[in-house]
């Protein structure tokens, strides 16, 4: 594994939104924040119900996925999936989904929309009071600022 693929799995190991954007009817592109359930090789998951556009969005959609945490910015493209597998649902289920959702894993109208990804950018930066040193620095020496690094990852 490519540290940069490393990196980008620990990631999205530990984020808990994303913003999901999807091409709609007439083309349309649609963004959601969504609370990410589960993130496994490559696979971000996501419950919502099935009369959601995501929820009704045949495989293979191309969708896309932007993720924050802390100092970290990361995209992943890739295409949707569809699923109403009930030992999936069950596997991620939570109170805060019952209270959201006002249903259980078992019902049939909840399904699991997966964003299979195909690559991924990501940028990892010093942080607030790092980026800040380094613009600082910038404007008084002709110095680039070092602001971060950004990675493509093909999965």
């Amino acid at each position: 594994m490519t540290d940069a693929k490393q990196t980008l799995d620990e990631i999205l190991g530990d984020a808990r939104v994303a913003m999901v954007t999807i091409v709609a009817g007439g083309g349309q592109l649609e963004s959601r924040p969504m609370t990410v359930q589960e993130y496994d090789n490559g696979v971000l998951r996501f419950l919502t119900t099935n009369d959601t556009t995501l929820g009704t969005l045949a495989d293979g959609t191309t969708v896309n996925a932007a993720v924050v945490n802390s100092n970290e910015w990361v995209s992943v493209a890739g295409r949707s999936r569809v699923t109403s597998d009930v030992e999936l649902k069950r596997r991620m289920w939570s109170l805060p989904n019952n209270v959201f959702m006002d249903r259980d894993a078992e019902d049939p109208s909840v399904v699991v929309f997966e964003l299979v990804a195909k690559s991924a950018s990501f940028w990892d930066t010093p942080g607030t009071p790092g980026t800040l040193l380094g613009l600082i620095k910038g404007a008084i020496s002709d110095d680039a600022p070092d602001l971060g690094e950004q990675h493509d990852v093909e999965l």
